[in-house]
């Protein structure tokens, strides 16, 4: 390597005619910067600089400037090897290793109980000693099992509601059809500026669908829907060519974002290590052959994603798991890219977890796939996310011997692009349904839990609003009597909370003071709702499941309107059963289309009326709601059938046009007819492992009933 004065000479030589480098950039000031970054803390609250990685950062940024010279500002840099360590193919798009700063916080001080490792040798010290104290490292510890109820990466959502409600005399006649709108179905998301992925994405022209998780390799299609054509039909595998599975995809212009799992990536990884997040960024300029840009991969199973602008915030749990002394030097640190994560990077609180919460953020727009990645030490069920706070949500028992006291511990990350920092960690009594039961306002976080009380042998549901520094400063507890908080809507200063023992209480809450939050109102109704959606600021809509005084019916499917006008006086302004069925979004809300412009509501829904019969499966259909002021005023449903079962049935729409999908087909209907325009086949040839047949039916419209709808429709 060159000493410092020749490569000097050489920067002089690059910039002859460029200004002289400024005194902060100078070799002293560099190294005084970097000793003070050097001394280290009484206490573990920061990463300390070994003398190695002094000289490494005086030649990186040496070397750093150099190819910024040689290169001209703004250019990535081509690499010959790929993302994942292996010999790239020559393409027509340069796909560059990704740049990955393995520093959380260039900030020296971390709020207080928060404390990183001085290095990957002080990680696996950490973990070493654990395992000694355990007997062996098997992931997650007192993490409480959720029975029924979080799977791995399900989040709930909602669109942003309209300012009041809808004229009845917009949608007196069911649909209101306006030919000349060329509005489009986007992800029903929680938090407004906060998207989030899914199965099916659509940009007002194509629609993008994964699918094969279960029964064949994982595709990505892309249908046109202007000529109602398969464009694209892409089999979706990692570099080291073993199958993968999708989870989510987004779509940001002619960027195309991949979110899969796959084994076999970590080579000193033990069978129960194998599983590694991926995330491919496509150029999708051309929908006929996309082309992938960039890419990372961090270790652990995917648990959930976010995006905000152009920056993707991935999470993924890595269990750390030994059986002896090698294993914990093999398996103490996660990777990215293939590359040990700094222990710097890492967080924790002095706990004994052997579990990671590995977040990476990735810049989809950057070709050469700039990312952060840190780590922190726990495990998650679900998060929740604001446009500047990521929440990782972990439900737990108690640590003591015999303590079986449930607690939802919070960790809160502040998120500014790329860079991500931990800022506090607290915790609430009790249990929560999913990162529906939080939200942030002014500053505040809101969550809803259910814990129960030993001494009264009663479930207590409860509202908590906490700081900042996720202190509690105000809660509402005992709502209801002995009830379980089944489903919650934060609108501002608002809530919402739906409790279930034998009947349906709907309670309103004054949120307006976060130290005395405050129930105003309650409607009881049988049955309950677990999927709140606000259709305005006065009007609610609640999907969940029937029933009776005495009990719930899940087997039967409730759909209710809500008049939340008055906070002191909710009222019930409509509802129907649908009998023997169920919908998607009783747990994935992202199923649910809200079409404001035309007044309508579009749901997945299961009918079992008569499965089992004569080998029927069960049908699966999407069914679109037309409201007013006042009511559910019309229904329409459409239908594949199939021979075969269909993994899932979701619905879109563009301008006047329905686009019904499932893992076979895609069928447009008119909005303003329902009739079927046309379709186009998706499953090709050697896809399908069963003999699959099309046949398509459309449903008139018919009016709500409370004794069976779909039933009758079918």
């Amino acid at each position: 390597m060159k000493q410092y004065d020749e490569m000097m000479n050489e920067l002089h030589e690059k910039f002859n005619e460029a200004p002289e480098m400024p005194e902060s950039l100078s070799k002293e000031s560099i190294v005084n910067k970097i000793k003070l970054s050097n001394t280290k803390p009484k206490e573990k609250k920061t990463f300390a600089f070994k003398s190695e990685a002094l000289a490494a950062a005086v030649t990186i940024i040496i070397i750093g400037a150099i190819v910024i010279a040689q290169n001209g500002f703004g250019n990535s840099v081509t690499v010959k090897d790929d993302l994942y360590g292996q010999q790239e193919q020559a393409t027509d798009i340069t796909i560059t290793t990704a740049a990955v700063q393995n520093r959380p916080a260039t900030d020296t001080e971390l709020p207080s109980g928060i404390y990183t490792f001085d290095g990957n040798e002080s990680l696996k010290e950490h973990f070493l000693s654990l395992y000694h104290e355990k007997g062996g490292l098997f992931g997650s510890y007192y993490t409480y099992d959720l029975t029924g109820g979080l799977a791995d990466g399900v989040t709930m959502a909602v669109t942003q509601a309209p300012s009041a409600f809808v004229s009845e005399e917009d949608s007196a006649e069911g649909f209101v059809v306006n030919k000349s709108s060329q509005e489009y179905g986007t992800t029903n998301v929680q938090t407004e500026g906060v998207d989030e992925g899914d199965i099916i994405k659509n940009d007002g022209r194509y629609i993008y669908i994964i699918s094969g998780s279960y029964k064949y390799e994982s595709r990505l299609k892309i249908i046109d829907t202007q000529t109602m054509q398969l464009s694209y039909n892409g089999k979706i595998q990692t570099e080291r060519n073993t199958q993968a599975t999708v989870k989510e995809i987004y779509v940001n212009g002619d960027t195309l974002t991949v979110i899969y799992t796959s084994d076999g990536n970590n080579d000193t990884a033990t069978e129960t290590l194998d599983t590694v997040t991926y995330v491919d960024i496509y150029d999708i300029s051309d929908r006929t052959d996309p082309k992938k840009i960039t890419g990372i991969s961090q270790d652990g199973y995917f648990r959930s994603s976010r995006m905000t602008g152009t920056v993707l915030y991935t999470l993924s749990t890595y269990y750390v798991i030994a059986e002896n002394e090698e294993d914990v030097e093999k398996h103490a640190v996660p990777m990215i890219n293939g590359k040990s994560l700094d222990g710097a990077c890492v967080y924790h609180f002095d706990d004994d977890s052997a579990t990671y919460t590995v977040i990476t953020a990735l810049d989809t727009s950057s070709r050469n796939g700039e990312s952060t990645s840190l780590a922190v030490l726990g495990d998650l069920n679900d998060i929740y996310c604001s446009e500047s706070t990521l929440y990782t949500l972990c439900t737990k028992l108690g640590t003591d011997p015999g303590d079986e006291t449930i607690k939802t511990e919070i960790t809160s990350f502040s998120l500014n692009g790329l860079n991500i920092k931990c800022m506090a960690k607290g915790e609430v009594p009790g249990s929560f349904n999913n990162s529906y039961s939080f939200d942030e306002y002014n500053g505040y976080l809101r969550a809803a839990t259910t814990r129960y009380d030993s001494t009264s042998y009663k479930d207590v549901s409860s509202i908590y609003v906490l700081d900042k520094d996720l202190k509690i400063v105000g809660s509402c507890e005992n709502l209801g009597d002995d009830e379980q908080i089944k489903s919650v809507r934060f609108m501002g200063n608002k809530g919402y909370i739906v409790t279930f023992r034998q009947t349906d209480p709907l309670f309103s809450l004054d949120l307006s003071d976060p130290t005395n939050p405050k129930v105003t109102g309650e409607l009881k109704l049988p049955g309950y709702s677990t999927y709140l959606h606000p259709l305005s600021d006065n009007c609610l809509l609640g999907i969940g499941y029937g029933g009776d005084e005495e009990s719930a019916d899940t087997n039967n499917l409730k759909i209710a309107l809500f008049d939340i006008s008055d906070m002191t006086k909710p009222v019930l302004l409509d509802d129907f059963i649908i009998e023997c069925a169920s919908s998607e979004v009783n747990y994935e809300p992202k199923a649910l289309i809200h079409y404001k412009e035309k007044n309508i509501i579009g749901i997945p829904v299961t009918d079992y009326n008569n499965y089992g019969s004569a080998g029927l499966n069960a049908v699966k259909s999407f069914a679109i709601i037309s409201y007013t002021k006042n009511e559910l005023s019309q229904i329409t449903g459409f239908v594949h059938n199939t021979t075969g079962s269909t993994e899932f049935f979701r619905g879109t729409y563009i301008g006047d046009s329905l686009y019904t999908v499932d893992e076979f087909k895609v069928i447009e209907h008119s909005l303003s007819t329902g009739e079927k325009t046309r379709e186009c086949p998706i499953m090709q040839e050697g896809e399908e492992k069963e003999a699959v047949t099309f046949e398509t039916s459309t449903v008139p419209a018919v009016e709500p009933a409370n004794d069976g709808f779909f039933a009758n429709m079918f």
